[in-house]
């Protein structure tokens, strides 16, 4: 077996189960935003538990106006014979009730530069559309779950990382748990990521053993999202055959590192559109 569908199966064992006045001027990619939902307030002298800061910080995302975000992925896969790195990236755009794009920048194998692109759109939440570089294949009017089952795979979970916390879509859309749900989570003090101040949460999968650790800034966001993972191949394969020797384990490590803004009184337009051939939906 190649290492793609290594990768690809991985991953999909692992998320598969989840299916069940002017404004002031807006704030660059990466900087804190005065404007995000604080948190709830507490009793004095009674600080925020990890749980507190979790649900705390999915209501920030399920209340926000708008959203939008630059991200990178940096996917370790150790197997037999090494580690194999890939380095993908992806940027958000959405507006409550409206407008939503999410690209993703991947390679064709890990490892490899990342020059294909997944493309998800819509217009007013309810019809989404997608194109993909490395097949051509392009769709139209798809549910957002339909749309998101080719992308979080390619994108080693980041699809599913951020957009299900959103609410992006209008119907009842079930791919993807959230970020936020972990297991036993707790409460590691404050760390800085990528310049800014952060309260550092680790847990576990809630449909895994995996383990996570979330970096939460003190608006509620979240800046960092690293999984790591032990797989046994012989679940993948659904067993081995009797008498053949015992498949080995291998191990991934994902660390996606995120750049949000949040409640923006106006998204640049540029920020929605597909770039893509035939944006309005597939050839008839």
């Amino acid at each position: 077996m190649n290492a793609l569908p290594v990768r690809t199966i991985a991953l999909s064992l692992f998320l598969a189960p989840a299916l069940a006045s002017q404004p002031p001027a807006a704030p660059a990619i990466g900087q804190p935003n005065p404007q995000a939902t604080p948190e709830p307030a507490r009793a004095e002298n009674t600080p925020p538990t990890a749980a507190d800061r979790l649900a705390a910080s999915a209501k920030v995302y399920a209340e926000a106006r708008t959203y939008r975000d630059e991200g990178l992925i940096v996917d370790e896969m150790q197997v037999q014979g090494g580690t194999i790195t890939s380095k993908l990236s992806f940027e958000t755009a959405f507006e409550r009730g409206g407008r939503f794009r999410w690209q993703c920048r991947h390679s064709a194998v890990p490892g490899a530069a990342p020059g294909q692109r997944y493309t998800l759109w819509s217009a007013d939440g309810e019809a989404f559309n997608s194109f993909w570089t490395l097949t051509g294949d392009q769709k139209g009017a798809q549910t957002l779950d339909t749309a998101l089952a080719g992308p979080t795979c390619i994108s080693s979970g980041a699809a599913t990382a951020i957009i299900p916390m959103l609410g992006v879509s209008k119907a009842d859309a079930r791919w993807g748990g959230r970020t936020t749900d972990i297991e036993d989570p707790a409460d590691k003090g404050k760390e800085t990521t990528d310049g800014v101040q952060c309260w550092k949460i680790e847990g576990t999968e809630r449909f895994s053993d995996g383990k996570v650790t979330l970096w939460i800034d003190e608006a509620g966001l979240v800046r960092k999202i690293r999984q790591e993972r032990s797989i046994e191949t012989a679940r993948l394969l659904n067993g081995a055959e009797p008498g053949e020797p015992p498949v080995p384990k291998f191990a991934t490590t994902t660390t996606i590192t995120i750049k949000p803004v949040i409640n923006e009184a106006k998204i640049d337009d540029a920020k929605f559109t597909p770039d893509e051939k035939n944006a309005d939906g597939p050839e008839k």
